[in-house]
């Protein structure tokens, strides 16, 4: 962080003591600048864009210090503060150098320090990090290749289906949309599916796409209703849920 010495003599400088405020404090932004920019003021466009204003009010600002002693004009066309080296003498710097010595000190004693430690450590982090990254890719293996559980009603659900490339993924979708809840309306919606004339036409969809768009439905379809009949057993639904549940309870555990 750059820094310029504010003289506790300002206090009783008649000159600085008498100026307006906004000149007052032009001239510290003046000194902050000088202080930024190797201590000579940067251009008018450079001031303008630090201090927020335009090109020409910066070079009206800086003219206006010059009248008043604040600002020098050098030889060659550059602009510095008045005074600027008796009162920003170069021993200021001698912090900067100190604070950089004992940065440096404190590395090479760092560095001459034992390692063995330092390694053992990386190496604990980098084996945990490891046996992490295998457990992680081993649960996601498993969720992929894992078989579904699947129950006596979505069994009998697929049943009379044409053809099911991904009865995995239909048992999620089943799952997903809780069918074990609906059951009734999922069958009553399969049925009257399976008996309409898409189906006749062997425009079959996936059970995997039609259980979770018509069980986020509420199972309702567009189709015309099956009276109460089933498209492939010719059971009525009532009949078909109780013969599911006795499957189950006859199904060895």
């Amino acid at each position: 962080m750059d820094w310029f010495r504010f003289h506790t003599d300002a206090l009783d400088n008649r000159k600085i003591q008498t100026l307006p405020a906004a000149v007052f404090k032009r001239w510290v932004n003046f000194c902050c600048l000088a202080r930024l920019y190797g201590d000579l003021l940067p251009d008018p466009k450079t001031i303008g864009f630090r201090l927020r204003c335009s090109e020409n009010q910066a070079e009206t600002w800086r003219e206006q210090l010059v009248s008043l002693r604040l600002v020098d004009k050098n030889s060659d066309g550059t602009y510095k503060m008045h005074d600027w080296e008796d009162w920003q003498s170069q021993s200021d710097d001698a912090a900067a150098r100190k604070r950089k010595q004992r940065e440096k000190e404190k590395e090479r004693a760092r560095m001459s320090q034992p390692v063995s430690r330092d390694i053992e450590c990386d190496c604990r982090a980098v084996e945990e990090t490891r046996v992490e990254e295998t457990r992680v890719e081993q649960t996601e293996r498993q969720s992929v290749t894992s078989p579904i559980p699947i129950n006596g009603f979505f069994r009998k659900f697929l049943e009379p289906w044409p053809r099911c490339a991904d009865q995995d993924g239909a048992a999620r979708a089943w799952i997903s949309v809780d069918g074990d809840q609906h059951e009734v309306d999922a069958f009553a919606c399969r049925d009257r599916y399976l008996a309409s004339d898409d189906v006749a036409r062997g425009v079959v969809q996936e059970p995997k796409n039609f259980i979770f768009e018509q069980g986020r439905n509420g199972w309702s379809g567009r189709w015309p209703a099956a009276k109460g009949k089933t498209a492939k057993s010719g059971k009525s639904v009532d009949d078909l849920v109780a013969e599911i549940e006795e499957e189950e309870r006859c199904r060895p555990h």
